[in-house]
């Protein structure tokens, strides 16, 4: 990075993603329309996506377009070491983490001969205590370029016991200044026993089951979007009991104040893993079982997060037969307490009245039914979100393309 300080880079960056609540003055630009060319896809993956402890890290970029041919992909890596930001005692110290002493190199791929679909992998080796970015360019056949956002992830054994520790956060300078991510953390319940490593392997398969996967149905809806997530490695110290009869998350608040979901991750055997129906308050908690259902049968502990968290992040209810209570908070609700405001909500999402199924163990709460394998309903790796459920997801989706998820 030539005539760039990346430490201070990056540290303007986190100031605008600690300032949520900052007000954002609009610029009034003139601009000729020109109907733009389709951008090209980038998609920028690390892995193992969170090991705690030295290893060699390898990102992978893959990039797509549909009128130019690449013909080189060039990747900038930055790797520093993590601080709590209070380095020369100028600032207080933070759970969100900081970086100095950092040293950034281009990697670069050449695409021979160029074309339409390619990628570029960069391997690194990280020490204890590393915060690493990474960004890609692509540089077409016909001198044109185009940048991907930016991706931080942590690695090594972290100097800071209680520090959040990046698994995949977006530290882009312009966009980090609204609450434009959903940030996310997943802490190891007590049953670990101290043994983070283990947390660490379970915390890196089931975030790529559930984010990086476009080979099962239950996690497409959230590969798709996953431009919208912040994820994080919590510290030791939560602790949660089955069917959420207790969660503490006490000793981890300082980390747990900066999220908008906080799961607890288990290995004992609980039977029935929970959710806060939440919408982004830093006190949204749930718990997700290491293995899933698999110890009972199918599905994983990546579908289990992604039912827990549609009620975390979305305000999602189940849509179970023995369902009580119509206590949907998403936008719009996946429950209705009357057939006329279901049939009014599948109308308005294009769907016949008919649709509409009353839940058959309950007294007046409907649910729009197209027959279809619905992740809020069925634990199944072939479900999905569709009609409400689907649009509550892409309505907080849009918020965040907006410019605030919640």
């Amino acid at each position: 990075m030539r005539g760039i300080n990346a430490n201070q880079v990056f540290r303007n960056a986190l100031r605008s993603f600690r300032n949520r609540n900052a007000l954002v003055f609009g610029v009034l630009v003139f601009c000729l329309y020109v109907a733009p060319l389709r951008a090209a896809e980038i998609s920028l993956q690390h892995t193992p996506l969170y090991k705690p402890e030295p290893h060699d890290s390898t990102i992978r970029i893959q990039a797509n377009d549909f009128a130019r041919n690449i013909a080189r992909i060039q990747v900038r890596v930055t790797n520093g070491q993590m601080t709590d930001c209070s380095a020369g005692g100028q600032r207080p110290s933070s759970t969100i983490p900081c970086r100095e002493k950092a040293k950034t190199q281009t990697h670069e791929c050449q695409i021979a001969p160029p074309e339409p679909s390619a990628s570029c992998s960069a391997k690194i080796g990280l020490g204890d205590n590393a915060l690493v970015s990474y960004a890609a360019t692509v540089v077409f056949e016909d001198g044109s370029k185009e940048s991907s956002k930016t991706i931080t992830y942590s690695g090594g054994k972290p100097a800071i016991n209680m520090i959040a520790r990046p698994i995949y956060w977006h530290t882009d300078l312009l966009t980090s200044s609204l609450k434009n991510k959903i940030d996310l953390a997943l802490y190891p319940d007590d049953d670990y026993q101290g043994d983070y490593a283990l947390f660490a392997a379970d915390v890196s398969r089931i975030v790529a089951g559930a984010l990086f996967n476009n080979q099962q149905e239950f996690s497409k809806n959230w590969t798709a979007n996953r431009q919208h997530f912040n994820l994080w490695a919590g510290p030791e110290g939560a602790d949660a009991s089955d069917k959420c009869q207790t969660i503490n998350l006490d000793k981890v608040k300082t980390v747990q104040m900066h999220m908008n979901g906080n799961v607890i991750l288990h290995k004992d055997d609980w039977g029935t893993d929970c959710s806060t129906l939440g919408l982004g308050e830093s006190s949204s908690s749930a718990t997700v079982h290491h293995k899933g259902y698999n110890q009972r049968g199918s599905p994983d502990g990546d579908w289990v997060l992604v039912h827990e968290g549609a009620h975390l992040l979305f305000g999602l209810a189940d849509e179970y037969d023995n369902v009580t209570s119509s206590n949907s908070r998403s936008t719009p609700k996946n429950l209705f307490t009357s057939l006329s405001a279901c049939e009014q909500a599948a109308l308005q999402l294009g769907l016949s009245k008919s649709t509409c199924k009353e839940l058959s163990q309950t007294n007046g709460i409907w649910r729009i039914d197209e027959g279809k394998k619905e992740t809020m309903r069925e634990a199944d790796d072939d479900s999905d979100f569709f009609n409400s459920s689907r649009a509550a997801t892409l309505h907080r989706f849009q918020a965040c393309e907006n410019g605030a998820c919640y």
